[in-house]
Parts: C-alpha cells; structure tokens; sequence
C-alpha cells in the first residue's frame, strides 16, 4: 500500500473556544502572631483568709506567677512582727503624722524583707495551701516581665512615658521637702536621680497594682518594689530584678539586675511568688 509519510490528513474536529483565567488576586501573608497573644490569659485566685487572697496569672507550662508584688497584709499572716517602716529619704521630712513616707501599709509591697525570710514565707505559704509556692528564677521573672515583648520595657523604651505603667524615680521623687528653721525657707536642690520628663505622682511604693498590667496580667515588674529572685550572684549574693520606686529607669529594664546577701532586708525590696502548675490541677 503506497504510503507518504508527509501528508497532512484532513481531520475534522471541533472549534476550539480559548478559556480566559480569571485574574489572580495575590494572598497576602498573614501577619506574625506575637508571644504576647500566643499567650494563654489564665488566672487563679487562692483565698489566704476571708478576705485576704493570692492572685495568680499563667506564666508558661510549668508554672503561674503571682500578678502583684506580695503585699503587707499578706506577708503578716507569716510573719505579723515584720515592720516595713518608713522611708526617710530628705534627712528632714514629713508626711501626714509620720516622721517619713510609709512603706507598711497593707496594700503595699512588703519591703525590708530579707531573701531568706522570703524563702521562709514560700515554704510557709506551700504548707498552708497544699501547693508548691518558691521564687522564680531570673530566667522566670524576666519571661513574665517582656510578657513576649522586645524592648527594653514591655510598655516601650526608654524614651516612653512611664507615668501610666510604672512606678520608677520621676519628677514627684526627686523633689526635696522643703525645711526652714526658725521660719526660714532652705532651699535644698534636687539630688535623686530621676527623669523629671514624665510624672507617676507616686513618692514612694504604692498600692500594688495601681498602674497598668503588662500582656500577661502581671503588674508592677517594672519598679515600684525590685524582686528577689532564687538565683544566686556569686557565693553570698542573691538577684533582685526590676528596680524600685527609687530607681531611675534605666535600672528598671526587662534585664536589669541588682544583688544583696541573703540575710540582708532593703528598704526597696520585696518579692512576689511562683506556683507550680501541676500543684493548681
């Protein structure tokens, strides 16, 4: 059969209708979630007495944290002898019926307190609640502290006003009382340091939790008390973090660092307490 190989048969088929496709609309990526709303917003509450109790936020899958700094009210069911005091600050000053600023009243951080003696009111505090409670460890405080955040506080750095977050050395606490002898008006000039940019209105220690919590629930990291922490500095010195109402800023950072020997109670420091988790279940 004769075959040529180059012909072109004749097919019928039909015509093809061209399939236009439909514009593709670029997805855009999501946005990066942060530590902070990653975070599981849990909170307990452990009655210490009728009316006192112990307030705890989630920290992370070990452990909860106290949100506040623990309390003189709190610290007087241990310990009812413990004094914070007054603090004295100018070497002559006056507030309302007291030769000073108080540090003792019942909602303010307890101060004076020394490590072994917060240490002391953990294993107390273990024994009558049935739960597991200690110090955090530096690694632990500064977690709760950036609460997922970056910089160098969880509210901003340091060029943010600090007035509705923190209780740290401003305006209010470095201006000196003024004293005048025999009706005489001195004037002392301002020594504290302090950045006088930005006003708390808080002379010494206040009620805890009077400023705004951080994204994990946790209030006063910043200031107001500096923390013992369980980790040592050294053979004889324990860490304290967070600064205090005495301290300017910049040694109130997430990673700012302070140490005392352990029998030693400062007029600046106190504590809050961790709680293990499986001890809540």
């Amino acid at each position: 059969m004769a075959e040529d190989p180059e012909a072109i048969p004749v097919v019928t088929r039909p015509p093809i209708t061209p399939v236009i496709p439909a514009e593709k609309v670029p997805v855009a990526s999501p946005a990066p979630i942060s530590a902070a709303k990653l975070h599981q917003f849990k909170t307990e509450t452990i009655s210490l007495t009728e009316r006192i109790t112990l307030e705890l936020a989630y920290l992370d899958n070990n452990l909860w944290m106290d949100k506040f700094e623990v309390t003189n009210e709190q610290f007087a069911l241990f310990d009812p002898a413990h004094d914070s005091g007054l603090e004295y600050g100018d070497y002559i000053q006056f507030s309302p019926g007291e030769r000073g600023w108080s540090l003792a009243r019942p909602r303010q951080p307890v101060v004076r307190v020394s490590w072994r003696a917060a240490t002391d009111f953990c294993r107390w505090l273990s024994a009558k609640t049935s739960r597991r409670f200690r110090l955090p460890t530096e690694a632990e405080w500064e977690n709760a502290c950036r609460a997922g955040t970056t910089t160098p506080f969880w509210y901003g750095t340091l060029d943010t006003d600090f007035s509705r977050y923190a209780n740290l050395s401003d305006r209010t606490h470095q201006a000196i009382d003024p004293f005048g002898w025999a009706g005489r008006p001195e004037v002392i000039p301002p020594w504290r340091p302090a950045d006088t940019r930005f006003d708390d209105h808080a002379r010494v220690s206040t009620t805890v939790g009077s400023y705004a919590a951080n994204p994990w629930g946790f209030y006063d990291m910043h200031g107001n008390v500096a923390e013992w922490t369980s980790s040592a500095c050294g053979p004889d010195r324990m860490v304290v973090r967070g600064g205090s109402w005495y301290d300017p800023p910049a040694r109130c950072q997430s990673d700012s660092r302070q140490s005392y020997r352990p029998e030693q109670g400062v007029y600046d420091v106190g504590f809050r307490v961790v709680c293990e988790i499986d001890s809540l279940q």
